[in-house]
């Protein structure tokens, strides 16, 4: 039994509709569209956000309440804005350049406040769950695209395809973090979506895995590799234990399938030198370095270096110069203190759990959209919390953005399974009327004894009159008149 969603009057008007697919696509495709408007602070994704929200205001359809959540995004927003607040108070530089990124480090997280309150009716999440699995699709094969240009038949650190998330290879890790989440997203798809009426969408959902595994192959980002195995054994574990089993010998025994590029990058990772000696790659053992260099930093600030001012301060304490943390979590503890790292934990599992919370719900209400959803979602958080072990690409719109729209609609989307409509409401309250009515029975009004009865008072109990006290309430009216 498909869960009825919010009523009609909720549903987005076309206009809307397409104005939020265009906020998708923009939104991970701005390298290759206008983005600078000549005003600081401001560009063309910017105004596409505050139009669409316009437009929302105006349709009237107002949320009456917050998605889940909400409080501990604001503590993230508290803690980015504290870090802002360190930097201008201890190191200072160019106040218009922190506030840009200041802006941006807020702004796509707002993604999932605005699609919550936007994207409202099944008929909707639906539609942007479609538009969502095309622009993943599109940028992974601009990915593919890339790599077959270069040629690659062995593994070149400056030949790695970055997509629509970067022009030079160092944006190439990104690249396979977001293909990683949405090849979650994906194969959720694939898996759970129901098949009336959308026939279309399973065949488009396993084309769109297979282009993502092509397109994160061309990133040669090794944590992506590890990332997409983890995901996709344990999805493939809730269909069955034997196809997890056959995906962990399959990735156990990856020199015997894997394109010999892919082998020549696993195999890059650690060397043995002419002594006998075993060594990291320069890239492995940078992020060690990277790493110390934030507990010195820590060690030193406890109370933050201050917002994007790790890069600057790395070479100080030892790091490398111009380069950031590596590692997401240690960054935002160096630059907004520890306690802002354990917020930031607590809400990247708090989104992995949201994902599972949808799943159950959905489960239990046989609602196939909820299951597709919270499914994918939950994988594609898990891919996400990888992902910033060996990175730091959560404050990176481009591959973030998205992700966060997906959360807001599956916040929605439980709202959706536990409120039932307006309409059925009260069809259920005049069916619970018309129930209990029927269990009552009225005695008919009796000349004399209901005349008499005290007001206010106890009743006098009638005398027993053999015969007439064994009829029927209607008989025994009809006599007594």
């Amino acid at each position: 039994m498909s869960a009825t969603t919010a009523s009609q009057s909720e549903a987005m008007p076309t206009t809307l509709k397409w104005g939020m697919a265009l906020f998708a696509f923009y939104t991970v495709n701005m390298i290759h569209l206008p983005q600078s408007l000549g005003v600081p602070g401001l560009n063309v994704l910017n105004i596409i956000c505050l139009v669409v929200w316009f437009m929302h205001v105006r349709t009237g359809r107002k949320s009456n309440s917050m998605p889940a959540l909400s409080q501990m995004m604001f503590l993230l927003f508290f803690m980015i804005v504290y870090s802002f607040l360190v930097t201008q108070l201890t190191l200072p530089d160019d106040f218009m350049f922190d506030l840009m990124y200041l802006k941006a480090a807020i702004f796509y997280p707002l993604y999932f406040f605005i699609f919550y309150s936007v994207v409202k009716t099944e008929d909707d999440i639906r539609f942007m769950m479609y538009v969502i699995l095309i622009i993943a699709m599109l940028a992974a094969y601009e990915a593919v695209r890339e790599g077959l240009a270069y040629g690659n038949t062995t593994f070149h650190p400056m030949k790695r395809a970055s997509g629509p998330f970067g022009d030079t290879a160092f944006t190439a890790n990104r690249a396979g973090v977001f293909y990683a989440m949405f090849f979650a997203f994906a194969l959720a798809i694939s898996l759970y979506h129901p098949q009336p009426g959308n026939r279309w969408i399973r065949p488009l959902a396993i084309l769109t895995v297979v282009i993502l595994l092509g397109g994160t192959f061309y990133t040669f980002s090794r944590q992506s590799y590890l990332i997409i195995g983890i995901v996709a054994a344990l999805m493939m574990m809730r269909r069955g234990p034997s196809i997890c089993v056959i995906l962990v010998l399959l990735g156990l025994n990856y020199n015997l399938w894997m394109p010999q590029a892919a082998i020549d990058r696993l195999v890059d990772t650690k060397q043995v030198d002419e002594e006998g000696v075993e060594e990291y790659d320069e890239s492995t053992e940078s992020r060690w370095i990277q790493w110390a260099a934030a507990g010195e930093m820590i060690e030193d600030k406890p109370w933050g270096v201050g917002f994007r001012r790790f890069i600057y301060l790395s070479e100080s304490y030892g790091g490398k110069p111009m380069l950031d943390a590596h590692n997401h979590y240690v960054l935002f503890a160096a630059e907004a203190s520890p306690l802002g790292t354990v917020v930031h934990i607590v809400l990247v599992l708090s989104l992995w759990r949201l994902g599972h919370r949808l799943d159950r719900a959905a489960k239990r209400a046989k609602n196939g959209l909820g299951r597709t959803l919270g499914s994918g979602f939950a994988f594609m958080s898990l891919a996400m919390i990888l992902g910033n072990i060996y990175g730091s690409p959560f404050a990176n719109g481009e591959v973030m953005g998205l992700y966060w729209a997906v959360g807001g609609m599956v916040a929605r989307q439980l709202v959706n399974l536990r409120s039932p409509p307006p309409s059925a409401a009260a069809k259920e309250s005049i069916s619970d009327g018309e129930s209990h009515s029927s269990h009552v029975k009225l005695r008919p009004r009796v000349r004399g004894l209901d005349d008499g009865a005290p007001r206010g008072g106890h009743v006098k109990p009638r005398p027993r009159v053999r015969g007439r006290d064994l009829l029927p309430p209607a008989a025994e009216g009809a006599g007594a008149d």
